[in-house]
């Protein structure tokens, strides 16, 4: 299990933090100052390819719910009134196996919840934890399966003091932007658009026994959400970051100190990690990414010079011409001419 100092630097989707906040902007709730007492900046966080530290998530889920009320941010028909989640986990740990703890939790969800069921099937060598919904059509609906999917593994894994190893994981709903995040949560495949959302694991796990005490319970409380999310690994390296960040921004000059606000960090760390990584700088990583943008855009695109310089930054064409013939020692069009697309305005 990693501790506090290892999940300190790990990160996730910023548009995760926007989605969560949804409910509470149709509410009327000032999600800017929300977000920024979680040490968010709002205008960061909104760039194409931003992140957050698991702890600015934590910070920002506790403010949720003291301007809401809601332990889950005002995604479901009614509140979870504050407190709920803390009764639930003291309740499971006095359980003699996760059998027992997922019967508890489900008889727990009913009453607090109007909007779905948690049910146990048993098939064959395999245990199906789902949700059976019982609301309405809703754009939340994707966040609120996903929520409580991800709440229910986090406990069970937290129960038994153990990796559960997953067969599988299924949504009754399309895959979204958040997918690539659950995939490392998980660690298991992901099929969209099932008839029912839910966990898969081997039988056998059902006798697992509940480890933690009413002690171990405290500590836990004290960690959600971060600790739900022990298992995400940020294996993507930091120069692979910085790359995507700018291929997603590359009509922009994003300076370095922007993109280390993204990637939830000091430029200082970017620019040692980067180095870390065998990449000689900042510029020359985007200098790199611009090069490639337009490799493939007169290779592939019928997008005019002007076009592509313009998708570039660049305000005039001729300086678009100058910096291709640093990448290249080739003009746009012969560059064009000789790779690829035809029928194009030169």
């Amino acid at each position: 299990m990693r501790s506090t100092a290892d999940r300190r630097h790990l990160t996730i989707d910023a548009r995760f933090a926007m989605e969560i906040m949804a409910g509470p902007k149709r509410a009327g709730h000032d999600i800017d100052k929300i977000l920024m007492r979680a040490g968010i900046d709002p205008m960061i966080a909104s760039l194409p390819g931003a992140r957050i530290t698991l702890r600015s998530l934590e910070l920002l889920i506790v403010g949720l719910i003291r301007a809401t009320g809601d332990e889950l941010w005002l995604i479901c028909s009614r509140p979870v009134k504050p407190g709920s989640f803390r009764f639930l986990c003291n309740a499971l740990v006095h359980c003699d196996s996760l059998r027992d703890a997922i019967r508890e939790a489900g008889r727990f969800l009913s009453l607090v919840m109007d909007d779905l069921r948690l049910s146990l099937h048993v098939e064959g060598d395999a245990a199906c934890l789902a949700l059976n919904d019982l609301s309405g059509p809703s754009s939340q609906k994707p966040q609120l399966h996903g929520t409580i999917l991800l709440f229910a593994y986090g406990i069970l894994c937290w129960l038994s003091q153990k990796s559960i190893p997953l067969k599988g994981l299924h949504y009754s709903f399309e895959q979204n932007f958040f997918s690539g995040e659950l995939a490392k949560v998980y660690r298991s495949p992901i099929k969209y658009n099932e008839a029912r959302s839910e966990l898969v694991f081997p039988r056998d796990i059902l006798q697992w026994s509940v480890v933690p005490d009413v002690a171990d319970a405290r500590k836990f409380l004290s960690a959600v959400p971060g600790i739900l999310l022990i298992r995400y690994l940020d294996e993507i390296t930091i120069s692979d970051r910085v790359r995507n960040i700018l291929k997603r921004n590359v009509k922009y000059h994003l300076s370095l100190e922007t993109v280390a606000a993204m990637l939830a960090t000091s430029p200082q760390t970017l620019r040692r990690r980067l180095k870390d990584d065998g990449v000689s700088g900042f510029q020359q990583l985007k200098d790199d990414v611009r090069r490639d943008f337009a490799f493939e855009a007169l290779a592939k695109s019928n997008l005019s010079l002007e076009e592509i310089a313009a998708s570039l930054g660049f305000a005039e064409a001729s300086a678009f011409h100058r910096a291709f013939r640093r990448w290249s020692d080739l003009t746009p069009g012969h560059y064009r001419f000789e790779h690829g697309a035809t029928g194009v305005h030169h």
